[in-house]
């Protein structure tokens, strides 16, 4: 189903396979690396319009990452790669 998501002043067409709400989360963990990668890989798969922020905090830098597919971000985009050893 084909629409207009809005965020603020913003309009864009959106359907509901790629538009995605994003997370306040800043810097905070879940329980370990593994289901920091799942969780982020459930909220963003598919996603193309995040509207919200788009968090990519303590993710091993081995992860595969090319899931991630956003074109746009209306607040902000912040990465923070931990390396595990």
């Amino acid at each position: 189903m084909e629409g207009t998501c809005t965020f603020g002043s913003k309009a864009v067409a959106a359907d509901a396979t790629d538009v995605c709400t994003g997370t306040e989360n800043k810097l905070s963990t879940l329980s370990d690396l593994d289901q920091q990668y799942r969780t982020l890989r459930k909220y963003y798969e598919n996603c193309e319009v995040v509207m919200g922020n788009l968090e990519i905090t303590s993710i091993d830098r081995s992860r595969d990452l090319t899931f991630l597919r956003a074109n746009e971000v209306f607040v902000y985009l912040e990465a923070f790669v931990a390396q595990v050893n």
